[in-house]
């Protein structure tokens, strides 16, 4: 894409709305818990309920400006409030630079704030409210249905655009969601996923349509696990589970090792692959043993919320994948 000056004038004001969007998505975020409306009364402090000054809201700036403190009860205010008004930033930043001049860029900027309101209200309290959910998956399916996919410079984004393959992407999210939920079942006798998982499912189906609902699955997966073994590795060394800790970082380190002697041939020789084989398995066991056991005493687990991962996965195919 070429820098022009309306290039810049419209990045310039993609921050801005980025900004004032997110703003407005934290009293959407704070207001769904406290069941009010979003629309009435006037922004106030959550801790002493008294209404704030216009220039007490400006975003980001106004976090910094008062230091993270109420102007008038000087209590905390939650770092919330910047992270979501920067994140939203920062998505409006990635479409207009990924879709530039196209309704792809228009239509993206209203859907992708769901992203953040889901994640965040995820991570407060892994809670993901109906109305949220719901509204996500009808802009996907308005947004598939008048095949705006297909309107970025001719080139297809969501492979065949259309409402066939948004909502065969829906049900498929639904049931891929359904099906690892209940394998929870069988470890520890609950389900793996919350349901909200599987709207967001539903949801990204419908926007990513089935073809881009595997990888963004995939990726989210990935994510997941990056975040949760500092975590749990962590907790472990709290706890003086060592066993399980050791079981964990040698089977990490031990894969990759095993790998890289993949990758340059060197089990060509079935004298060095059976027995590396074999300690890669018996490393395997180990751990999963050693995780089973965990997954049976729920207070040694990590819990992470599933659905910012899947987000993110969305994020990751949309912005840079595709």
């Amino acid at each position: 894409m070429t820098i022009t000056v309306l290039w810049i004038y419209i990045l310039f004001w993609s921050c801005v709305v980025g900004l004032c969007i997110g703003s407005f998505l934290n009293v959407v975020i704070i207001r769904a818990f406290d069941k009010e409306s979003i629309i009435e009364p006037a922004s106030k402090c959550p801790k002493c309920n008294t209404p704030l000054k216009w220039y007490h809201n400006i975003p980001l700036f106004s976090y910094m400006f008062l230091k993270g403190k109420c102007a008038y009860c000087h209590e905390k205010i939650s770092i919330q409030y910047p992270i979501v008004e920067f994140t939203t930033m920062v998505l409006y930043i990635l479409t207009f630079l990924k879709f530039g001049y196209s309704w792809n860029t228009v239509a993206l900027m209203i859907i992708v704030p769901m992203f953040v309101i889901i994640s965040t209200t995820d991570i407060k309290e892994q809670v993901i409210f109906d109305a949220h959910s719901y509204t996500l998956l009808g802009m996907a399916l308005v947004y598939n249905a008048f095949n705006i996919g297909n309107l970025y410079d001719g080139k297809i984004w969501i492979l065949n655009a259309s409402l066939v393959n948004a909502l065969i992407g829906m049900v498929l999210g639904v049931i891929i969601m359904e099906l690892l939920a209940r394998v929870g079942y069988v470890f520890a006798g609950k389900r793996a996923f919350g349901e909200g998982d599987t709207y967001i499912a539903a949801g990204l189906g419908a926007l990513l349509g089935y073809q881009l609902l595997l990888p963004a699955l995939l990726y989210s997966f990935i994510i997941q696990v990056v975040m949760v073994i500092p975590l749990y590795l962590w907790k472990l060394f709290k706890n003086k589970d060592f066993s399980t800790m050791y079981s964990l970082i040698f089977f990490f380190i031990y894969s990759i090792i095993y790998e890289s002697l993949e990758m340059n041939g060197v089990f060509r020789n079935n004298w060095i692959f059976i027995p590396c084989a074999v300690i890669l398995m018996c490393l395997g066991i180990w751990l999963c043993r050693r995780l089973l056991n965990a997954v049976k005493t729920p207070d040694k687990l990590t819990y992470l919320p599933f659905g910012p991962a899947m987000f993110a996965g969305a994020i990751a195919v949309i912005y840079f994948l595709h």
